[in-house]
């Protein structure tokens, strides 16, 4: 799967920074992540990683992409007034950069009771870009 995925980005770019966010919500963050411009490249991408996985038995994703970096995982802890504020300061500041990547890990997610925690299965690195 890996590798078909690295075909298909070796015809990548960079992916341009639109900001920080908390998701799902400043209110309950979980997650504080940098998203990017979904670009077509990266669309297609992803639209294959998921025909890829479901060809392999795997459920279907059902939320609509959206290219990102996870920086944090914040267990359920809220987020003061402080804390959004500076991440909106941060996302002003990042919003124009690009990101490029050169290599691509394929993870699985563990959901126990006790939280989330994910494991790296493989990783291949991408020529070109």
């Amino acid at each position: 799967m890996l590798e078909s995925l690295a075909g298909l980005a070796a015809e990548r770019g960079p992916l341009g920074i639109i900001g920080a966010a908390l998701w799902p919500s400043p209110a309950r963050p979980q997650v504080l992540v940098v998203t990017a411009k979904p670009e077509d490249w990266a669309q297609a991408m992803a639209s294959r990683a998921e025909a890829l996985a479901r060809d392999a038995g795997y459920r279907p994703e059902t939320r609509p992409f959206q290219p990102h970096i996870t920086l944090a995982r914040l267990g359920g802890a809220s987020a003061s007034p402080a804390c959004v504020a500076a991440l909106e300061t941060a996302a002003h500041a990042l919003h124009g950069a690009a990101m490029r990547f050169d290599s691509l890990s394929l993870f699985a997610s563990r959901t126990p009771p006790d939280g989330p925690w994910f494991e790296r299965l493989a990783t291949v690195r991408l020529s070109g870009g």
